[in-house]
C-alpha cells in the first residue's frame, strides 16, 4: 500500500467454451462434488510455474502469485511434496508462489493442514488463509496453525467506511496480525476512501478493482513492466 506498487497476484481460472466465458462459481461446485477440482489445483499451478519460468527467462520481473488449493487435497498427506515437486520441476524461485486455503473449509482436516503448513514453510513457499472474516473459525486457525499472510474478506471491507463497527473489527485484525508476524492483504477493495482507511490502518497490501479488474496473461505482463500505480 505505501508504495502503491504491484507485490503479487492471484491465479484464476476460468472455463471458455463455445465463445462463452464461464465464471468459477457455475462449475467448481460441480468440480468439487465429483473431486475433479484436485486435478484442477494442480494444473493451475503447473501453469503458473510455466508461466514464471517464462517470465524469467525473458527478463521480465515476476511478482509472487498465489494458488487456491481445495480441502479435498487433505484426504491424502502427499499435497506438500507434490506442490514443492512441480515448483522444483520448472526451476521457479520458491519466493514466488503462495497457497492459499480458504478459511471456512479447513476446521475438520486441521491436522492434516498443519503438517502441510510446516513442510511448505520448510520449503520457503508462503501460505495464506483466505477470505478471513467470512466464517467462524478464523480465530482458532489462527491460534493453531502457521499462516504467513491473512486476506480479509470482501465483505469486511464493503463495510469498512460505512459501518463504526466494521472498522475496529478490522483495525483489531490488523494489529492482531502483526502481532502475530502476519502480513494482512485486504480483498474486494474497490474505492479511493477503503484505500485511505486501509493505509491509515497499516494494512500491508490491497487487491481489487481499485487497481485492476482480472487481467489476460498478456494484460498482466504489461503490469508487471510498469509495476507502479497511480490512486
Amino acid at each position: 500500500i505505501k508504495e502503491k506498487k504491484l507485490v503479487g497476484a492471484e491465479a484464476l481460472i476460468r472455463w471458455e467454451k463455445n465463445g462463452w466465458n464461464y465464471p468459477p462459481r457455475e462449475f467448481i461446485p460441480i468440480c468439487e462434488a465429483n473431486g475433479f477440482v484436485r486435478r484442477i489445483d494442480f494444473f493451475v499451478l503447473n501453469s503458473v510455474c510455466q508461466q514464471i519460468k517464462d517470465w524469467i527467462d525473458r527478463g521480465i520481473e515476476p511478482v509472487k502469485i498465489s494458488i487456491n488449493f481445495s480441502k479435498l487435497h487433505f484426504e491424502k498427506d502427499d499435497v506438500a511434496k507434490r506442490i514443492l515437486h512441480i515448483i522444483n520441476s520448472w526451476e521457479v524461485p520458491h519466493n514466488l508462489i503462495e497457497i492459499e486455503f480458504t478459511e471456512t473449509t479447513y476446521t475438520d482436516k486441521e491436522d492434516k493442514l498443519r503438517s502441510t503448513l510446516d513442510l511448505l514453510k520448510k520449503g520457503e513457499v508462503s501460505s495464506s488463509i483466505d477470505d478471513f472474516g467470512s466464517g467462524y473459525s478464523s480465530l482458532s486457525l489462527l491460534q493453531n496453525l502457521d499462516f504467513d499472510i491473512i486476506k480479509l474478506d470482501k465483505s469486511l471491507i464493503d463495510t469498512l467506511i460505512t459501518k463504526e463497527k466494521s472498522l475496529k473489527v478490522v483495525k483489531n485484525i490488523v494489529r492482531m496480525a502483526k502481532d502475530l508476524n502476519m502480513s494482512v492483504l485486504a480483498e474486494g477493495v474497490e474505492y479511493k476512501n477503503e484505500y485511505d482507511v486501509l493505509s491509515e490502518l497499516d494494512c500491508d497490501m490491497i487487491q481489487g478493482y481499485l487497481f485492476d479488474k482480472p487481467l489476460s496473461t498478456q494484460e498482466f505482463e504489461n503490469r508487471l513492466i510498469q509495476k507502479h500505480y497511480t490512486v
